[in-house]
């Protein structure tokens, strides 16, 4: 497994050292993404590796990682009765994506990073603050207010800068929060699935893609049981 260099973790030290230089940086509650246990692979192939977690006093466990940071919250309302679990999907699985920063063909002079939260069946709730950085040069944080929805299976989130702000090395980080709906618990650890994590971008470079759509950098994924068969 491939370790992160010493120069690679003082890069993105640097960056949140720096953040409240900058004009736009995540929310207050926004944690600084930590080191984990893996290293970039530009080459495409996915290295797997785990997060560190923390269970908090509302009932929530955060999970960790260099790109993301999930927070998976307790239902809320009533739990089904045995009828109505009976009916239910016996599992929904949420993945987070972190995709890479990239010059948009979607909207022209932009660069833009994107993350997205998609579930196999609808949530309680969902919410997702992105934050896109310039490692170098001149390291910045531009963060994204934060969207929210209820009942859906699915949230988005991007920040786009001018193309002035480039030609640089970018990454992009993802804040998420899922709470299942009433009668599903969390399965286990979270999963992950990187690909690297910071790329050369500039306007028109070879990582803008049709409809703003970017490879994914990095997934976090979850899943939920229904409370009568977890085990």
């Amino acid at each position: 497994m491939l370790k992160s260099s010493p120069i690679r973790a003082a890069v993105i030290a640097g960056v949140f050292a720096l953040c409240g230089s900058v004009a736009a940086v995540a929310p207050a509650n926004a944690s600084t993404p930590i080191a984990a246990d893996a290293g970039t692979t530009d080459s495409g192939t996915a290295s797997s590796y785990q997060s560190a977690d923390v269970s908090q006093r509302d009932g929530s466990t955060v999970f960790t990682t260099e790109e993301t940071q999930l927070t998976v919250l307790p239902p809320v309302g009533p739990k089904p009765s045995d009828a109505q679990l009976a009916t239910m999907a016996p599992s929904i699985g949420c993945d987070l994506n972190v995709q890479w920063v990239h010059g948009s063909t979607h909207v022209t002079g932009t660069i833009n990073g994107v993350a997205v939260v998609t579930c196999t069946g609808p949530a309680g709730s969902l919410k997702l603050h992105y934050s896109l950085i310039r490692v170098s040069p001149n390291p910045t944080q531009w963060g994204a207010g934060d969207v929210s929805n209820t009942g859906k299976s699915s949230i988005q989130n991007n920040r786009a800068v001018p193309c002035n702000q480039g030609p640089g090395d970018s990454r992009g980080w993802a804040q998420g929060e899922i709470t299942p709906p009433p009668g599903y618990v969390l399965s286990g650890q979270p999963t992950y699935a990187k690909y690297g994590d910071i790329k050369p971008v500039l306007c028109g470079g070879n990582f803008a893609a049709a409809n703003d759509q970017a490879p994914v950098s990095e997934t976090a994924s979850v899943t939920f049981v229904r409370s009568d068969l977890a085990g």
